[in-house]
């Protein structure tokens, strides 16, 4: 009976976790799902708790360093500030369940499943490329790109009418993805999931996405230890990710428009919101001590963009500071740096998948938000998966 009612609760919280990970990455077109995203991510670390019991150690570090301190930062928000009640208690939720991601484990299940709908979004961005190529072309792609936006969905843009730019929202996941199928024989057709998902990253459009693959090869190349590791698998993974990134003549165009073209606007509207957000904090004492409080907007406009109750920034992580400020900034960040520690430090791989992902979402908006907290549980259940295979898997670290 006991084994049955753990199979029962863990089929729940699987279940609840492919939930959250589909509106995730089909919010194109189904952004209106995201309430229930929501319900499902919070009681995904519920039953996560009830089934995965805390020790004392564990317990006090989580109240002392995580929940008190995001506590009284929601409470002190709520009376202390004019700061919307529904925003600041979105954020209290997303940072506490980020905190407790690492308490969350799922089902080699749940990650095959995790796999298949990422390569579902790379096969929607394919779709999407040829759609443009057959039916729209270079000279009346701007009205697709105008809806796209009017839509919420991102942006889709090009700088020569070859390489497009696929910049929806539900691509930050590919990456790792891409990594999980690299480490692990989930899936039996890995060549061309692995094919499949570094398209689908090339067709999203971020020089970072590029940069973090190109870092995770070289990592995996480094961690072999001797030439028999080099298998036919390896080989042909390594030289598909070199053709991809580096061969292919719109990888090139890629790079140079990137640095080139949007130099103006990407990093000076990086730099503008940088310094916005911190001009708001250090306004006095008080703000830069314990922050503007959960939910705070910006009441101005500038050349790049007019900030007034906006909530989402290219760069969370400042956002995330001007809400926090320094103390509860240092609280969050020394949970986060020994939950790590203890969860994942005698992983070293999982540790380096987690700081490439930092790597490319630090600059993003891909970092404290439903992404993050699906990222964290996947490498949990990375780890689970690695205890039971390691000594048959080639790509783990040895026994």
């Amino acid at each position: 009976m006991a084994f049955l009612h753990v199979i029962k609760y863990q089929s729940v919280i699987d279940f609840l976790f492919v939930i959250v990970v589909f509106i995730t990455t089909r919010q194109v077109p189904f952004s209106m799902l995201s309430p229930l995203m929501n319900i499902a991510l919070v009681l995904l670390v519920v039953f996560s708790l009830y089934r995965y019991r805390l020790n004392s150690n564990e317990i006090k570090i989580v109240i002392s360093l995580l929940l008190l301190p995001l506590a009284f930062s929601f409470f002190y928000s709520s009376i202390l500030t004019d700061n919307k009640l529904s925003l600041a208690l979105r954020f209290f939720i997303i940072l506490i369940s980020i905190g407790l991601a690492y308490f969350v484990k799922v089902s080699e299940r749940a990650l095959k499943w995790f796999i298949y709908l990422c390569v579902f979004q790379s096969f929607c961005l394919i779709l999407a490329l040829l759609f443009i190529y057959i039916f729209v072309g270079y000279e009346n792609y701007l009205p697709v790109r105008f809806y796209v936006q009017q839509q919420g969905w991102g942006d889709l843009y090009t700088y020569n009418g070859i390489f497009y730019r696929i910049q929806i929202k539900g691509s930050a996941l590919l990456v790792i993805a891409f990594i999980l199928n690299v480490e692990t024989d989930l899936i039996k057709s890995k060549l061309v999931v692995a094919m499949f998902l570094l398209i689908g990253i090339i067709l999203a459009g971020n020089f970072a996405f590029l940069i973090s693959i190109a870092i995770y090869f070289l990592y995996m190349v480094l961690r072999l230890r001797n030439k028999r590791s080099l298998n036919y698998y390896q080989l042909s993974l390594f030289a598909l990710g070199i053709c991809l990134i580096f061969i292919l003549p719109y990888a090139y165009n890629f790079v140079v428009s990137t640095l080139a073209d949007k130099k103006d606007e990407s990093l000076g509207a990086r730099y503008d919101q940088t310094q916005q957000l911190l001009k708001d904090l250090f306004r006095d004492a008080f703000s830069l001590t314990l922050g503007r409080g959960l939910g705070n907007t910006l009441d101005v406009t500038t050349q790049f963009r007019n900030y007034s109750g906006l909530s989402y920034y290219e760069l969370q992580v400042v956002y995330l500071f001007n809400q926090l400020g320094i103390i509860f900034s240092f609280c969050y960040l020394l949970y986060q740096s020994i939950i790590v520690s203890l969860k994942w430090g005698r992983s070293t791989y999982i540790v380096i998948i987690y700081i490439i992902y930092l790597i490319y979402s630090v600059t993003n908006p891909y970092i404290f938000d439903t992404n993050h907290f699906i990222v964290i549980v996947v490498l949990n259940s990375l780890i689970i998966y690695d205890r039971e295979k390691r000594c048959t898997n080639y790509l783990i670290e040895p026994c």
